[in-house]
């Protein structure tokens, strides 16, 4: 017993061991978040048909895992014997393995392009927009774009269905002048690019002192021009008590030529003062269903416009059928005021944000 105490490591260097592989770990998951970030410079597509899967949706937190998972769904091909003269074997052949659904790009017929609903909008009404969350994402390959097309492709299979797409990349990075010159190339005409506002300015100073985050990036993001310029997302975060008066003076300093929306990630905003205050600067509060909000976020309009944003839990849930049926007819509602709506699918787990987007969209223009 004694021998076996002396060769034991001591507690120290045990828990040494174990604090260094948990911080192996963390460092690997951020590794591979930062390369998540680094693709949003890119694009990403979708079909049409709705995912009508009965396998229960899988609890994967690490989205590096959700790439490697691809499921497939084994069709029997059922196939004569071949007269070559030698003797056939009476053994099931291997079934095929076949992806269940086709990537939307091959899908046609299935998908609208956006260009041609363009024509059902009427006059007096809003207009309605809706894309992703993103538009690079590595699992889609497969499902929304086929895997023998290059990523350099994604973006231009993408802006043939939808006419918007949401720019996480600006979260956490201020784009390059390069960067955003490359996004003002690739967008062909009519389309838009809603930009996420600086987490400095949000995360970091939690809205003190605005003035310089909010120059910093209007000036850079201006380069894009007012065709493909969409709204500004700025998104606070959770546990971020309410501040009016900090609130307000960052309102105050927002330049009113572009639009912007406010995303609350605390229910405590949600109360009578704070709407208020958006309508007196005209800004809409983003209606959305992240998990750091209870189920039902009130559909309150505090501005002329609105912006929706489709989180589903955890990303990876897919909207049903009577769900998004509920969201277009108060989304129909909206444009009959002559508001305009920005609307983007976030539950990018099996590229189910790109056929919500579609679906959702044939809802609204039928």
């Amino acid at each position: 017993m004694c021998l076996l105490k002396l060769l034991a490591p001591p507690p120290w260097k045990i828990i040494s061991v174990l604090y260094a592989s948990s911080a192996q770990r963390e460092r690997e998951r951020e590794r591979e978040r930062e390369r998540e970030r680094e693709r949003e410079r890119e694009p990403t597509v979708y079909t049409r048909k709705r995912f009508r899967e009965k396998d229960s949706h899988e609890n994967y937190t690490d989205k590096a895992r959700t790439m490697k998972r691809v499921e497939s769904n084994h069709v029997k091909v059922n196939r004569q014997p071949v007269a070559t003269g030698k003797q056939t074997s009476n053994k099931r052949k291997k079934p095929v393995e076949k992806h269940p659904y086709q990537t939307l790009t091959e899908d046609k017929g299935l998908c609208v392009p956006w260009t041609q609903t363009e024509s059902l909008k009427r006059v007096g009404y809003g207009a309605f927009r809706v894309g992703t969350s993103g538009y690079v994402y590595e699992h889609w390959k497969g499902i929304v774009y086929p895997t023998d097309v290059s990523h350099k492709k994604w973006f231009a299979l993408y802006t043939s269905l939808f006419d918007t797409v949401e720019i996480n990349y600006s979260f956490y990075h201020l784009p390059s002048e390069e960067v955003i010159d490359s996004w003002k190339a690739q967008a062909p005409s009519g389309f838009c690019y809603a930009l996420k506002f600086s987490r400095f300015g949000t995360h970091m100073k939690r809205l003190k002192d605005p003035e310089g985050p909010i120059s910093l990036f209007v000036d850079r993001v201006a380069r894009l021009g007012q065709n493909a310029l969409g709204p500004f997302l700025v998104q606070l975060p959770p546990k971020f008590k309410p501040d009016l008066e900090r609130l307000k003076n960052f309102l105050e300093r927002l330049p009113d030529q572009y639009r912007w929306a406010i995303e609350f990630r605390d229910k405590r905003w949600l109360c009578d003062d704070v709407f208020s205050l958006l309508r007196s600067h005209n800004i809409p509060m983003c209606i959305h269903d992240h998990i750091d909000i209870p189920k039902l976020h009130p559909k309150v309009l505090t501005a002329n416009w609105t912006y929706i944003r489709f989180h589903g839990r955890n990303y990876q849930r897919q909207y049903t059928h009577d769900e998004l049926q509920t969201w277009s007819i108060w989304i129909k509602g909206v444009l009959e005021m002559g508001h305009d709506v920005y609307a983007y699918f976030n539950n990018d787990f099996k590229g189910y944000a790109a056929y919500n987007a579609l679906e959702l969209r044939d809802m609204v223009f039928t």
